[in-house]
């Protein structure tokens, strides 16, 4: 038997696990509440310059854009949250690459696919609803491709456990947004300025998401292994629909 005074070998991996388990729970917290006080921050800005008629268009397109973005995720977030510790735990350097570009594949056929689909059936959605959101809805959809690549990522840098990152860089894309916002309001862009000013925050977050988790990557460095494929991925990752129905009966 072990004396009280002799570690186990896998101890100390136990226990950088569980550091890196409690400061993951930390950091998350610091990053849901920046993320909160960066969309009340906004919104704040918008009540006191909008109409309560624009105010209220924009409220409904961006609630839809949510279920949107959900959509076209396409469960690649949980895709990558189950397999890029395993790639990366082996240190598959190329095999974290090709799991990345396939989730980027997926994501970008669904959202393309989601905004042809908008677009064309514009009349539609206006007559149904007997408002003028369709417009607005249809350049939403466009612009959502930074807010979804972004919500991807967030996952991989979860996976990563790197929360730190995330909790440090959304206050400031919260803030660029609301500058842009500022910006091209008072420019008087309306309410499509908002979006923009959104999608510029969003690509921004993204790109620094890209950033992070790449550097991760190229610091790998371990023996190729069998490469994650589409049927793998896209089985995982099927969980997206059960998903947003869940979001949708609880929203």
């Amino acid at each position: 038997m072990a004396s009280n005074g002799i570690s186990r070998p896998g101890d100390a991996t136990v226990a950088g696990l569980a550091d890196r388990t409690t400061g993951l729970v930390g950091w998350t917290i610091a990053w849901r509440a920046t993320s909160a006080v960066a969309t009340l921050a906004l919104g704040a800005f918008l009540i006191r310059q909008l109409s309560p008629s624009e105010y209220g268009r924009y409220t409904f397109v961006l609630s839809v854009l949510v279920y949107i973005a959900l959509l076209a995720t396409f469960g690649q977030d949980q895709g990558l949250l189950r397999y890029l510790p395993e790639v990366l735990g082996r240190g598959d350097r190329a095999g974290a690459r090709d799991l990345l570009r396939k989730s980027a594949i997926a994501v970008f056929a669904v959202w393309a696919l989601t905004s042809v689909t908008v677009f064309v059936f514009r009349p539609l959605i206006d007559s149904l609803l007997q408002a003028h959101v369709a417009d607005l809805l249809a350049l939403g959809t466009v612009l959502l491709l930074g807010g979804i690549a972004t919500g991807v990522l967030s996952f991989a840098l979860v996976a990563i456990y790197d929360m730190r990152s995330q909790a440090i860089a959304t206050p400031i894309a919260g803030a660029l947004t609301l500058a842009l916002a500022v910006i091209f309001l008072r420019g008087g862009a309306g309410l499509n300025g908002v979006l923009v000013a959104g999608a510029i925050g969003q690509s921004a977050l993204t790109l620094v998401y890209f950033l992070i988790l790449m550097r991760r990557i190229n610091r790998a460095s371990g023996i190729p292994g069998d490469r994650i494929g589409w049927r793998r991925l896209l089985l995982y990752a099927s969980g997206w629909l059960p998903s947003l129905l869940i979001a949708s009966a609880v929203g």
